[in-house]
């Protein structure tokens, strides 16, 4: 953190590059005195940046979304819209279907684990690719889930409207829930929400009709094209979307699953394609409690004019989403690895057996160099085999062995 020693430094540092509550703002009351800065001028600085930065986004039936516009929003939400002059960006579409299956497992196993289910990234993919029968009810999460994605894909032209969302979450809860009755309905009773300690950390209108005026305020919201007409725009209503959905909590089950998804569409038809390629959930899983800790603090404080202040969870977000963006140039890159290399075979006119080209996969995509044993555990392989076919791999300059005390290390020749 840089020296903080003017109530102007303290002022950009609570309300720029981090953007505190109030309460985190306290906490660090001291740290502004000790400083012989002046506390009360800090907060009426940070009072007046907000002041001047509100944008509004959305209301319906006395509810006000805004966010405030800073200087390291715009900046990330830049960043994100860069992603498009990357090289990654332009290699993409070799690997289209390749990123686009393993998105949708990733996707699929880690929205269903958000919300607990038990079961593993490999056996997702098993039941997925070999098409096999969930056995329990994590299981069958997780295959609701991949359905849906592929479902929001195949309607990502259409406008999204009542029909469309309950369709959705009717394939995401089927058979997971505790009453069949719920699948693909709104609810029409009072419900909380409980944060991972089953705490009830915010209870959505319990006035039905509001809700469903609510919903029907948000989808138009959506789905006007002139709203939709500058880009930069897109990601900042796709995020309110994101939480208002949630805050209005339309389900009696199943709303993260459901907006997780509605979300990546939102950005999709929006013009932002590469987070097709991306399992947000994924990252999400990893942050839950910040997860948690954005919605509570945009829940819980409002900017001057009383609207919800969305600029926590759009801090949160845009946080996942370039860390999403990360990920995804890692795994292009690592397909063009695997690429290059099956390049060289082919050059040298090699016919490589299906073994040695699983071993190139997968030192091809992992970041590190790996040892035999380690090939061995994830191929299922014994580790007498993987040594053999390495050092074939060596002998045709494929791969690089690199000795390292007693272990011998394989990695990519290029």
């Amino acid at each position: 953190m840089k020296a903080l020693d003017t109530e102007e430094k303290f002022a950009k540092y609570f309300t720029i590059e981090r953007y505190f509550t109030p309460i985190e703002m306290e906490y660090r009351k001291s740290v502004v005195q000790n400083a012989g800065c002046d506390f009360d001028q800090v907060l009426d600085k940070v009072s007046d940046y907000r002041k001047r930065n509100i944008r509004h986004l959305f209301s319906s039936q006395g509810e006000s979304f805004a966010f405030c516009l800073t200087k390291e929003l715009n900046r990330r939400v830049e960043k994100i819209n860069s992603f498009w002059k990357s090289i990654e960006y332009l290699l993409k579409s070799r690997y289209e279907k390749d990123l686009v299956f393993d998105t949708l497992i990733s996707e699929a196993f880690s929205s269903s684990t958000i919300e607990g289910a038990y079961t593993t990234h490999k056996r997702t993919k098993e039941l997925i690719k070999e098409k096999l029968t969930p056995e329990n009810r994590s299981e069958k999460m997780v295959v609701n889930n991949y359905y849906a994605l592929e479902y929001s894909d195949e309607h990502i032209r259409k406008p999204i409207d009542k029909d469309f969302i309950l369709k959705l979450h009717q394939v995401v809860t089927e058979g997971t829930l505790d009453k069949q009755t719920d699948e693909g309905k709104f609810r029409d009773d009072l419900v909380e929400i409980l944060d991972s300690k089953q705490k009830v950390i915010f209870s959505p209108t319990g006035d039905i009709e509001k809700m469903h005026q609510m919903i029907d305020d948000l989808l138009n919201y959506v789905n006007d094209e002139d709203d939709w007409s500058e880009v930069i725009d897109c990601i900042y209503k796709a995020m309110m979307f994101h939480f208002v959905y949630a805050y209005i909590h339309p389900h009696f089950d199943g709303n993260g699953r459901t907006v997780r998804i509605l979300f990546t569409h939102l950005l999709v038809k929006c013009g932002y394609d590469m987070f097709r390629y991306i399992s947000l959930s994924e990252v999400i899983m990893e942050k839950k409690k910040d997860y948690e800790k954005a919605f509570v603090a945009v829940e819980r404080n409002k900017l001057p004019d009383g609207s919800y202040d969305l600029t926590y969870f759009f801090y949160y977000l845009t946080d996942i989403m370039l860390e999403g963006l990360e990920r995804l140039a890692s795994r292009i890159t690592k397909y063009t690895v695997e690429s290059r290399m099956l390049d060289i075979a082919d050059k040298k006119g090699i016919i490589l057996s299906l073994i040695q080209k699983r071993i190139i996969k997968s030192i091809a995509r992992s970041s590190l160099p790996l040892d035999t044993k380690t090939v061995s555990k994830r191929l299922k392989l014994s580790a007498q085999t993987i040594r053999k076919h390495a050092n074939v791999l060596a002998e045709f300059g494929i791969i690089k062995k690199i000795k390292n005390g007693n272990k011998i290390y394989f990695q990519p020749n290029i």
